[in-house]
């Protein structure tokens, strides 16, 4: 750690023509606290060039579903259900992420 940046990031094209790209690498991860820190970099780019760049770290508490679900219960929610993703169908280890739905009681 950290890892190394790639050579290029995801780049997506506006409606204007301008390029936005979106470059990502784990600086730290603590398995014990469940803790990552991520630095992102974002770049506008016009005509090849780079002409904005701003640099972020992304701090994240990773929790596994159970304990999401004890949380909703212990602050009062009942009947909680997991999705995948916005899909009505049960989460699997492929999903990006999880949808929890609840009714507070």
């Amino acid at each position: 750690m950290p890892q190394p940046w790639r050579d290029e990031g995801d780049r997506r094209v506006g409606s204007d023509g301008t390029e936005y790209e979106l470059r990502s690498r784990i600086l730290d991860l603590d398995p014990l606290s469940q803790c990552a820190t991520i630095e992102m970099k974002a770049a506008t780019l016009r005509d090849g060039k780079r002409v904005v760049e701003e640099d972020h770290l992304l701090r994240m508490t990773m929790y596994f579903t159970s304990e999401l679900v004890l949380m909703l219960e212990r602050a009062g929610f009942s009947d909680v259900e997991l999705r995948a993703g916005y899909r009505d169908a049960p989460p699997t280890s492929g999903d990006d992420f999880v949808v929890f739905i609840a009714r507070k009681s």
